[in-house]
């Protein structure tokens, strides 16, 4: 029985944990979230250690500004399919959509000059997250054998300095200090069949402390032209937590199957999930004093996902999970209408391709290649107070589907021998809404 469960443990660890999609930001900030994050040519507000830390040095007084996003995904997956599977009768197909709450992204900055060349700044932020959840029955939910929930977030703090060197280059530098945290929820097919019974396993990982940086250059060769370039570097995280396991199976496994006799609770690290470096250049420019038009392309490097490395030593498991992620090139667009000195009208548009190949593709969150479109306002009140305000709603361009070429969703339900294969169509969306509020002294 025992070597039997650690055959089990290792089907269970290399279908369980499993990156989140795609983790980049919808947007930090209402201004630059209305502007489709074509922003580093700009950056003109406490947000610029993340867009271009170059950018503070045009702000002139004492800032401060707080906000928040608000995001509800709507994620569907039609015709899920399992064949061939020896674990369970071929099951669909079944349509699903996610369960997932409202999310709640809050943000904070300060920026200020120091001197007539050198300012400084910082900002509160979540770079990367996302947090999907579906239906717990695994009978209209065949899914949740691979997951029912997953997370994963980095929060980061980024003190910035930023320093003119003259009347047309800035240059801006700053320490992005983050905490990260990951997991995931699913029903494991095998224990389950083994026992009878449902098992769950609960997955909780954390990383209390990493780091990166945010370098950044903005070059105005004439008044109404300006150009941003942004590099932000990778984040190195190891995460540390536990797998807990309960349902009604478990008391099978405490009965019979050591070490289960004692716990039901194990020790277990994750490594080689960094988070990526990205690289952002844009070109803003004024056809006149009303209007300004700003692209950006954004370059992240997302095939360091490679592989991932579960170590769980009380079970004698280090087990290498594939992912196989590519890299990206994403293009945004943003334009601004100054109607006069109080308001401004904004919109925005991106193009985000999807780093997930369907030999890797997750139940989690079923990416695809995404569209956003974006509109917002900015409104300045007496002298002192700044409103910004921002809808969003991003859309897959097409049908996700996946044809039996996901290891990881066939692995689900592999065992006794057998071949199975997932078939499904994926598609979704993000309906977004953020304010941020400013006050300058």
């Amino acid at each position: 029985m025992k070597k039997l469960l650690l055959v089990l443990a290792v089907y269970l660890f290399t279908c369980g944990i499993a990156l989140a999609g795609n983790m980049d930001t919808y947007g930090i900030g209402a201004k630059a979230t209305a502007l489709g994050g074509a922003f580093s040519a700009n950056a003109d507000d406490v947000y610029a250690p993340y867009y271009n830390p170059a950018g503070l040095t045009q702000i002139k007084s004492t800032t401060i500004s707080t906000g928040f996003a608000v995001l509800n995904p709507d994620l569907n997956i039609d015709d899920y399919t399992v064949k061939n599977s020896a674990a369970i009768p071929n099951s669909g197909p079944e349509k699903m959509s996610d369960t997932s709450p409202n999310l709640i992204v809050p943000s904070a900055g300060f920026a200020m000059p120091v001197s007539d060349k050198l300012s400084a700044g910082i900002a509160l932020y979540a770079p990367f997250g996302l947090d999907l959840k579906w239906q717990k029955n695994n009978i209209s939910n065949p899914g949740t054998y691979n997951a029912y929930e997953a997370w994963i977030d980095r929060i980061a703090i980024t003190p910035t300095i930023a320093y003119k060197i003259n009347s047309k280059l800035s240059i801006g530098f700053g320490v992005s200090l983050g905490k990260s945290e990951a997991g995931q929820k699913y029903q494991i097919l095998k224990f389950s069949a083994l026992t009878g019974s449902p098992v769950y396993a609960d997955v909780d990982l954390n990383d209390d402390s990493n780091y990166s940086y945010n370098i950044g250059v903005m070059f105005k060769p004439i008044s109404n032209l300006s150009f941003g370039l942004t590099y932000r570097s990778r984040t190195s995280a190891s995460y540390d937590g536990d797998i807990k396991f309960r349902g009604p199976g478990v008391a099978f496994l405490q009965a019979y199957v050591p070490p289960f006799t004692t716990k039901t609770s194990f020790h277990a690290t994750l490594n080689d999930v960094d988070f990526p470096e990205q690289v952002q250049c844009g070109m803003r420019y004024l056809p006149n004093k009303k209007f300004s038009i700003e692209t950006d392309l954004v370059w992240t490097h997302w095939n360091i996902v490679e592989n991932q490395t579960l170590t769980v030593k009380e079970l004698g498991i280090r087990d290498v999970i594939q992912r196989n992620w590519k890299n990206t090139l994403q293009l945004k667009l943003g334009t601004e209408w100054f109607v006069n000195n109080i308001f401004t009208l904004r919109a925005g548009y991106y193009y985000d391709p999807s780093p997930i190949p369907d030999s890797t593709f997750d139940i989690p969150w079923p990416d695809g290649d995404k569209q956003s479109f974006s509109m917002g306002f900015g409104l300045n009140l007496a002298s002192h107070w700044t409103i910004d305000g921002v809808v969003q709603y991003v859309k897959t361009t097409e049908d996700r589907k996946i044809s039996g070429e996901s290891n990881g969703l066939n692995h689900s339900y592999a065992g006794l021998g057998n071949n199975p294969q997932v078939n499904l169509k994926g598609s979704g969306s993000i309906f977004s809404y953020g304010l941020t509020v400013s006050y300058t002294f």
